[in-house]
Protein backbone atom coordinates (compact mmCIF):
# COMPACT_ATOMS: atom_id res chain seq x y z
CA UNK A 1 0.00 0.00 0.00
CA UNK A 2 1.10 3.40 -0.89
CA UNK A 3 0.18 7.18 -1.16
CA UNK A 4 -2.43 7.64 -3.91
CA UNK A 5 -3.54 3.78 -4.08
CA UNK A 6 -7.66 2.94 -3.44
CA UNK A 7 -8.53 0.91 -0.07
CA UNK A 8 -11.89 -0.83 0.29
CA UNK A 9 -12.89 -1.31 3.97
CA UNK A 10 -13.93 -4.57 4.61
CA UNK A 11 -13.92 -5.47 8.03
CA UNK A 12 -16.66 -4.34 10.17
CA UNK A 13 -15.36 -3.94 14.12
CA UNK A 14 -17.04 -5.75 16.72
CA UNK A 15 -17.73 -2.50 19.04
CA UNK A 16 -20.79 -1.16 17.65
CA UNK A 17 -24.19 -0.74 18.47
CA UNK A 18 -26.95 -2.00 16.02
CA UNK A 19 -27.85 1.39 14.39
CA UNK A 20 -24.24 1.62 13.16
CA UNK A 21 -24.38 -2.26 11.98
CA UNK A 22 -27.67 -2.12 9.98
CA UNK A 23 -25.90 1.48 8.28
CA UNK A 24 -22.45 -0.17 8.02
CA UNK A 25 -20.91 2.62 9.66
CA UNK A 26 -17.02 2.27 10.39
CA UNK A 27 -15.20 4.10 13.58
CA UNK A 28 -11.81 5.77 11.76
CA UNK A 29 -10.01 8.56 13.66
CA UNK A 30 -9.89 12.26 12.69
CA UNK A 31 -6.45 13.81 14.77
CA UNK A 32 -7.51 17.39 15.88
CA UNK A 33 -5.92 19.36 18.61
CA UNK A 34 -3.62 17.08 19.81
CA UNK A 35 -6.08 14.51 20.25
CA UNK A 36 -7.81 11.85 18.35
CA UNK A 37 -11.71 12.27 17.62
CA UNK A 38 -14.31 9.52 16.21
CA UNK A 39 -15.50 9.56 12.70
CA UNK A 40 -18.07 7.94 10.63
CA UNK A 41 -17.02 5.76 7.63
CA UNK A 42 -19.04 3.03 5.35
CA UNK A 43 -17.82 -0.30 5.47
CA UNK A 44 -17.25 -1.44 1.67
CA UNK A 45 -16.47 2.28 0.53
CA UNK A 46 -13.42 3.05 -1.28
CA UNK A 47 -10.79 6.02 0.15
CA UNK A 48 -7.71 7.08 -1.41
CA UNK A 49 -4.06 6.70 1.04
CA UNK A 50 -2.36 9.52 2.20
CA UNK A 51 0.05 8.07 4.21
CA UNK A 52 0.54 4.39 5.05
CA UNK A 53 3.79 4.81 6.78
CA UNK A 54 4.81 6.13 10.25
CA UNK A 55 1.06 7.29 11.21
CA UNK A 56 1.03 8.46 14.82
CA UNK A 57 -2.73 7.90 15.98
CA UNK A 58 -4.27 6.35 19.43
CA UNK A 59 -3.25 2.73 18.70
CA UNK A 60 -0.15 0.85 16.36
CA UNK A 61 -1.38 -0.53 13.09
CA UNK A 62 -3.06 2.83 11.38
CA UNK A 63 -3.06 4.06 7.53
CA UNK A 64 -4.10 7.89 6.85
CA UNK A 65 -7.13 7.86 4.24
CA UNK A 66 -8.93 10.59 2.53
CA UNK A 67 -12.34 10.71 3.51
CA UNK A 68 -14.77 11.06 1.13
CA UNK A 69 -17.52 13.20 2.88
CA UNK A 70 -15.38 15.92 4.32
CA UNK A 71 -11.77 15.44 2.27
CA UNK A 72 -10.31 15.41 5.67
CA UNK A 73 -7.37 12.87 7.14
CA UNK A 74 -9.07 9.83 8.70
CA UNK A 75 -6.91 7.46 10.33
CA UNK A 76 -8.12 3.63 9.78
CA UNK A 77 -6.28 -0.20 11.09
CA UNK A 78 -4.54 -1.42 7.98
CA UNK A 79 -6.13 -4.51 8.44
CA UNK A 80 -9.31 -3.50 7.92
CA UNK A 81 -8.88 -2.54 4.17
CA UNK A 82 -8.08 -4.28 1.20
CA UNK A 83 -6.00 -2.58 -1.39
CA UNK A 84 -7.85 -2.48 -4.85
CA UNK A 85 -6.39 -2.91 -8.22
CA UNK A 86 -7.05 -0.38 -10.63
Amino acid sequence: MKKGSKVKIVKEQSNREHWMIANKIYWGWIPKDGDFHMAMLKVGNIYEVLKSRGVTGPMPGLIEVKCDVTGRKTLVLKEDVEEIQE
